[in-house]
């Protein structure tokens, strides 16, 4: 599973790393990236920010 892509998306003033790899999308903390993150299938991923972007 090679990265494809990583993004550093800033909200506020939370920041969070974005790594895209041809299976899933990661997220985690940029601040503590020893701390939990999580992995989202790109489908799932797609429906979230179609859904994010109506909110």
């Amino acid at each position: 599973m090679g990265l494809c892509a990583c993004w550093r998306l800033r909200r506020g003033q939370r920041l969070a790393y974005v790594a895209v790899t041809t299976q899933a999308v990661h997220v985690c903390d940029s601040k503590d990236v020893t701390g939990p993150d999580f992995a989202v299938g790109r489908d799932g991923w797609a429906r979230f920010v179609r859904y994010a972007a109506a909110s």
